[in-house]
C-alpha cells in the first residue's frame, strides 16, 4: 500500500491538501488559546510580589491639602495605568519650618506659617526589575528619589522618599 496514493491521498483515504488545512487551523487555534490561556497560567506560576512600606516626605503642603491627606489613611494608590495594590498607612502633619532668618539674624523664621509638611507612609506591592531596581507602578523606590504621591482622592507631587524597607520578608 503507497503512502500516497495516485489521487493525493494519503494512505488512499484523506487527501493531502486537506489534511494540511487543517493542521494549519489545528495550529491557529492553539495559538490563540496559548495566548489567552498562558499568559493567564504563567501569572499564576509567577512568585508573588515582595511588599514594601516607604515614607514620603512632601514639604511645604496647603492647609486644605493637609487637612483632607489625613481623609486619605487607607486609600488605594493609583498610576497612571489604573489601580496598584498598595495603600496609604499613615499620614503624619506638621509645620513647615524654613531655615532662613529674620532681619536680625536669628533664624529659624516661619516664612509662611500655614504650610505643613506631610509625611505618608505607604505599603505597596513592588515589581522587582532584573536589575534589583523596586518600581510602584512605573516610579523607582528608593531614598531620596522624588516621588509623585498618587491615590483614588489625593495627588501631591515632589515627595521625597526617606526611607524603604521590606514587609514580607523579601529583600
Amino acid at each position: 500500500m503507497k503512502i500516497v496514493d495516485e489521487k493525493g491521498r494519503l494512505f488512499g483515504k484523506i487527501n493531502l491538501v486537506d489534511l494540511i488545512v487543517v493542521l494549519v487551523l489545528v495550529a491557529a487555534v492553539a495559538a490563540v488559546a496559548w495566548k489567552v490561556v498562558g499568559s493567564k497560567i504563567a501569572a499564576s506560576m509567577a512568585p508573588e510580589a515582595p511588599v514594601y512600606e516607604y515614607r514620603v516626605l512632601c514639604s511645604q503642603v496647603y492647609p486644605e491639602v493637609s487637612d483632607f491627606a489625613q481623609t486619605c489613611i487607607g486609600d488605594q494608590l493609583l498610576t497612571n495605568d489604573g489601580r496598584l495594590d498598595g495603600e496609604i498607612v499613615d499620614v503624619v502633619s506638621t509645620p513647615h519650618i524654613s531655615s532662613s532668618l529674620d532681619n536680625t539674624g536669628d533664624g529659624p523664621v516661619l516664612d509662611a506659617p500655614d504650610l505643613r509638611d506631610l509625611v505618608f507612609t505607604i505599603r505597596c506591592r513592588v515589581k522587582v526589575k532584573e536589575d534589583g531596581v523596586y518600581l510602584v507602578g512605573n516610579q523607582e523606590i528608593r531614598v531620596g528619589k522624588v516621588h509623585l504621591v498618587k491615590s483614588t482622592k489625593l495627588e501631591i507631587a515632589n515627595g521625597i522618599i526617606l526611607s524603604v524597607e521590606s514587609v514580607s520578608g523579601d529583600a
